[in-house]
């Protein structure tokens, strides 16, 4: 280990490495240009992504971290270039999402003097991050980046800030690696009590109309198995919020779909006719609960959940059961009895019948020639035997892609977006078109990724909105013709696709028009290149 000196810059680098990040996505400016200038002699390790815009970079940070099970990074300057950041940082605060987020900053000898582009970000970022900390000397670089990372990735994941004077940056300091496992002031899992444990077993042994409700935690835990022999030992339904729908195979028969104001109708109902609720890693939002006043005012609440701060926040529990909730289901589900609520698992049924009949149905195959959004959706998933990474914009299309796109099997989140592995079932021809298809899949969402970033962020023009919208629309269109050019090879067809009025060629029809055409047009020939080079 070398104890030569080396900049602060130098040493953020060795740092980022000595914590395993390998992509980096960012926006040069002057005060974070001695960072770039050092990144360059990391370039074999450190893979920079330039994005157009520096919140650009902090959701490419988001997305790499939810897909890749790792701390997504950003690197941006300061003044505009960081306050630029802040809707990632609160969204990633709000749907806990490990990003860190390194900010240039003026000099400390320029602190507090209203010096070009110097802002406290210390101070805006402190209510929406984990830590907010300022870097003023080169000897704390490589502490302050293992500390970041540690508070980021343990407990309750979410976004961590480090703002980087410039000073700091081309000081020189020894560099040594530092790994923080332990931070007296900080608790990322909260011990277990067995009293709460036992009350809770009790309490759901003795209920006859249990209800639970299914979040994000259970996803950020890797406590899928766990909650499925959980409900599965006591029979008990389940509801999942929006972030939660991947923690339960749609087709499981617990499983009684979204919960809130765009979920199912059973779900949300019979909310209201439990006995006992169990909410297990989420956070009663209000686009679950509704008006507080007249939400499951019936019912014992049992909340399991690793942020103390979420308990009674919202919602009144009855018994809180804190901690990693794959460690606090499985204590739980030792003392639960076996049990059947045939009953009431049977009275969402008659929910679920009024649901198709008035809503699903007309929705995913509609009398009119028009394409439905739902119709569309269920297409994309059955084409993709419900097996594929869903990426969706905020709005009508996530509530809708919510609803109907189906997850039957749990991803493999594995080194990076670049290696997502899908559950194949299947052998011969149509496990080479499949592979195929995760090959296209994989190189879409790269491009689409780099196209949106280009495009949209465009200042002054306005075909930026008719790009974004483009993007939306080309990314359903492909693997619309993707499934016509797939599935005809494998001999398997799928429902939604073999519907009468479903015919590819038809019904995409509809959707071309002005920039949507040409965009199409342009995706479809780099879809069909990505087909045929594997």
């Amino acid at each position: 280990m070398s104890k030569d000196l080396i900049t602060g810059a130098e040493a953020l680098m060795r740092s980022l490495e000595h914590q395993g990040v390998n992509t980096i996505f960012g926006y040069p400016g002057g005060s974070i240009m001695p960072v770039f200038d050092a990144l360059y002699d990391h370039r074999n390790n450190l893979n920079h992504i330039l994005v157009r815009h520096e919140q650009g970079a902090a959701h490419a940070a988001q997305g790499y971290a939810r897909v890749s099970g790792k701390v997504g990074v950003c690197l941006v300057t300061s003044g505009p270039g960081a306050t630029n950041t802040i809707t990632g940082i609160a969204d990633a605060m709000i749907d806990s999402t490990p990003i860190v987020v390194i900010a240039g900053q003026v000099g400390t000898g320029f602190l507090g003097t209203d010096a070009f582009q110097e802002v406290d970000l210390v101070g805006i970022t402190q209510p929406i991050s984990k830590w907010s900390y300022q870097i003023r000397r080169a000897e704390d670089v490589a502490w302050a980046v293992a500390r970041a990372f540690y508070i980021a990735r343990s407990g309750r994941p979410g976004p961590v800030v480090l703002d980087f004077a410039k000073n700091a940056q081309v000081e020189k300091t020894k560099y040594e690696p530092t790994k923080v496992d332990f931070i007296r002031s900080y608790v990322p899992v909260p011990d277990t009590d067995e009293d709460s444990v036992k009350a809770a077993a009790e309490l759901i042994n003795n209920a006859e109309r249990p209800l639970v409700l299914v979040g994000q935690g259970v996803e950020l835990g890797n406590a899928q198995s766990e909650l499925r022999e959980f409900i599965e030992k006591a029979d008990m339904p389940a509801g999942c919020t929006l972030l939660g729908l991947s923690a339960l195979p749609t087709e499981h028969p617990l499983n009684k779909g979204m919960l809130g104001m765009h979920g199912n109708l059973g779900p949300n109902i019979n909310t209201n006719k439990c006995d006992v609720l169990i909410a297990v890693g989420m956070r009663f939002d209000d686009r679950v609960t509704g008006n507080l006043a007249t939400y499951a005012k019936q019912a014992k609440v049992i909340h399991f959940d690793i942020d103390p701060a979420e308990v009674n926040k919202n919602v009144k529990v009855d018994i809180a059961v804190l901690g990693d909730c794959k460690e606090t289901l499985k204590a739980v589900t030792r003392l639960l009895k076996k049990n059947e609520h045939a009953e009431w698992v049977g009275s969402f049924t008659e929910y679920e019948k009024v649901e198709e009949e008035k809503v699903i149905r007309p929705e995913l195959y509609p009398a009119t020639d028009s394409l439905s959004m739902g119709e569309v959706v269920r297409a994309v998933s059955d084409a993709t035997h419900h097996e594929a990474v869903l990426v969706t914009d905020v709005g009508q299309n996530q509530m809708i892609s919510a609803r109907y796109f189906k997850e039957i099997s749990y991803l493999l989140w594995k080194y990076s977006v670049y290696h997502i592995h899908f559950f194949l079932k299947f052998n011969g021809r149509i496990r080479e078109n499949l592979v195929k298809l995760r090959y296209f899949l994989k190189n879409l969402t790269c491009f689409l990724y780099s196209f949106f970033w280009d495009t949209y962020f465009i200042q002054d023009t306005c075909i930026s909105d008719c790009c974004h919208r483009a993007v939306n629309l080309t990314l359903t269109c492909l693997c619309l013709h993707l499934s016509h050019l797939l599935l005809p090879k494998t001999g398997h067809k799928c429902s939604a696709l073999c519907h009468p009025r479903s015919s590819l060629r038809k019904r995409s029809q509809v959707l071309r028009s002005g920039t949507e055409a040409l965009s199409l047009s342009v995706h479809a020939r780099y879809a069909h290149f990505l087909l045929h080079s594997q």
